[in-house]
């Protein structure tokens, strides 16, 4: 290439361990900037992109801008770099990547996979898409949830009736609290003090910071279990009633008659206004009052129910018909019915994005549908597995399903569309993010 002929150039960085030349030698240097593992571009320019860095993360990428250069970086998965500039020198860049670290991404984007007969739970770096630890404990791993700062994980034992309370920064065992056999789920307040198991006879509370059983409430046959966004209540299925507790006390205030079994399929809106049971009808229920709203019909079998961001809409699995049942919450009125495909169980719909994934649990696939038209947009394949549990990443960029072949899908909830297959172990079940 001539000296002061004009060319465009492109460098492209694919994996670390690459070097390249490529840039002007007469152009003074502008500032060098350190690319991280999650880098998220803000904006793009000539010279000087803005972006923002996990701070405590180790650095992929040291570079260095000159004034002809535009960079634009994209480092959602793997770590990659391309620069597009034009120049009138001859050009001498040299930019050498580090190796990408193994487990960067701590609170925020580590996922816990549990596998339950295993009595496993893998650590997931949602980021890497790579399984970065494996814990065993216990008989029979359930679901589980997290202190609001990330700092512990609360994990039932359904075999074992027992929780084990994990240091999530050393992915170790701290305590083994013994609590009501057949425990599957868990949820903690909002202010972090006490987590709540359910799924036996009895409601187990624990006081989170001395890490021991605070009390124990009998309400038959418990499932799910929803705050009040200022915790002073929490709302627990069991058999055919939602039984109101104060949480200061552990005192049933109140209990609500459903009338048929409330089941797995429960949510709450995002400001605790309304409690919507699904079991072949689905029952509204105000929490002001305590009083049931009304009633609307949905399909055969709900096995999950979700209401979506702005909470004006509740979405129903129905497991037995193939549908998903879409309800208007404050009327309540059923204004439509999504076919899916065969055994829905769950729905989750991100916070960003306008699609909602159903996991089709008979058909080996993930349902996306437009939540705008109640349309049914792409069906994603999970074969040779079936989808049993799903999970959208802090912020909603991303859905994450676990399948019976033994991996996590990822799933872009922007485009509702497949993005990568990641192994974790032989059985992977429920999957819930760290905070």
């Amino acid at each position: 290439m001539a000296l002061g002929t004009a060319a465009v150039l492109v460098v492209a960085f694919a994996a670390p361990g690459c070097t390249t030349s490529r840039a002007p030698t007469t152009a003074t240097p502008l500032p060098t900037y350190t690319l991280y593992p999650t880098l998220s571009p803000v904006s793009t320019g000539t010279g000087v992109p803005t972006y923002t860095p996990y701070p405590t993360q180790t650095p992929i990428w040291t570079y260095t801008l000159y004034p002809t250069w535009t960079a634009t970086v994209s480092n959602t998965q793997s770590p990659t770099l391309s620069m597009t500039g034009t120049t009138t020198t001859s050009p001498t860049r040299t930019v050498t990547p580090a190796a990408s670290p193994t487990n960067v991404c701590g609170s925020g984007c580590e996922a816990y996979v549990t596998q339950g007969w295993l009595a496993q739970v893998s650590i997931l770096d949602s980021l890497a898409g790579i399984v970065s630890s494996t814990m065993t404990m216990g008989n029979w791993i359930e679901e589980p949830s997290f202190a609001p700062n990330g700092s512990w994980a609360y994990i039932p034992d359904s075999c074992n009736a027992a929780v084990y309370v994990v240091d999530t920064s050393a992915h170790t065992v701290n305590a083994t609290v013994s609590v009501g056999t057949g425990t599957s789920f868990s949820v903690v307040s909002p202010n972090g003090s006490r987590a709540y198991f359910t799924g036996g006879s009895n409601i187990s509370i624990l006081n989170t910071s001395t890490q021991a059983l605070a009390a124990t409430i009998g309400v038959g046959t418990s499932s799910r279990t929803f705050f009040s966004p200022n915790g002073s209540r929490a709302y627990a299925a069991g058999g055919n009633d939602v039984f109101v507790i104060d949480t200061g006390s552990y005192a049933i205030v109140a209990t609500v008659a459903l009338g048929t079994y409330s089941g797995f399929a429960m949510a709450m809106t995002p400001d605790g206004s309304y409690l919507v049971s699904a079991w072949s009808w689905a029952t509204v229920v105000e929490t002001a009052g305590n009083s049931i709203v009304g009633t609307a019909a949905a399909g055969s079998c709900p096995m999950g129910a979700i209401v979506g961001p702005n909470g004006s809409l509740a979405y129903v699995a129905n497991q037995g018909n193939g549908t998903v049942t879409v309800l208007a919450v404050a009327t309540p009125i059923t204004i439509a019915t999504i076919a899916v495909g065969g055994g829905p169980r769950q729905i989750v719909i991100p916070s960003l994005g306008s699609f909602g994934f159903v996991a089709n649990g008979y058909a080996q696939s993930v349902s996306v549908f437009d939540t705008v038209t109640n349309v049914v947009v792409a069906t994603i394949s999970t074969n040779p597995g079936s989808p049993r549990q799903m999970a959208a990443s802090p912020g909603g960029s991303f859905v994450f399903v676990t399948c019976t072949d033994g991996t996590v899908r990822k799933l872009d909830s922007l485009t509702g569309s497949y993005l990568q297959t990641i192994p974790v172990g032989s059985s992977p079940e429920r999957i819930v993010f760290r905070p």
